[in-house]
């Protein structure tokens, strides 16, 4: 078995460091985290968020204390877990001025140094890549 493959749904897991699973894990799963190579799955429809396969250390959106956006499918579908982005918020900031501000909101409060990805996104990353390819899809 592949350290980096879920074992839920056969895909290639993006290593994730400590601080995001310290931040995001519910308290009474955190004895479970060790000093250990973790990974998040990317895949929409799969149920593992993080996992372990070493340690056999599987976590579910259950076990996560926010919502995990690439796995909703209900409203309102987190995008920027620093600065409070949803689609819909995207969506409707589009419906109403034509355009969205997105982009350039983010890119100035990283320069700020105001993000706390790290702790925050569940996989530990920006999400302006993220964002982009969803502005690429809706528009």
């Amino acid at each position: 078995m592949q350290d980096d493959i879920c074992i839920e749904c056969s895909q290639k897991g993006e290593l994730v460091k400590i601080e995001t699973l310290i931040s995001l894990i519910k308290k009474e799963k955190r004895n479970q985290i060790y000093n250990q190579a973790f990974y998040f799955c990317k895949t929409p429809n799969c149920l593992t968020v993080y996992f372990n396969n070493q340690k056999s250390i599987y976590f579910h959106k259950e076990d996560v204390s926010i919502r995990i956006g690439i796995k909703e499918k209900e409203s309102p579908i987190p995008m920027c877990y620093c600065f409070g982005w949803t689609k819909e918020k995207i969506i409707e900031q589009i419906q109403k001025q034509g355009y969205t501000t997105i982009i350039e909101e983010i890119s100035t409060k990283i320069k700020a140094n105001k993000c706390d990805c790290i702790r925050k996104n569940p996989s530990g990353k920006c999400c302006l890549k993220e964002i982009k390819a969803f502005l690429k899809k809706i528009q």
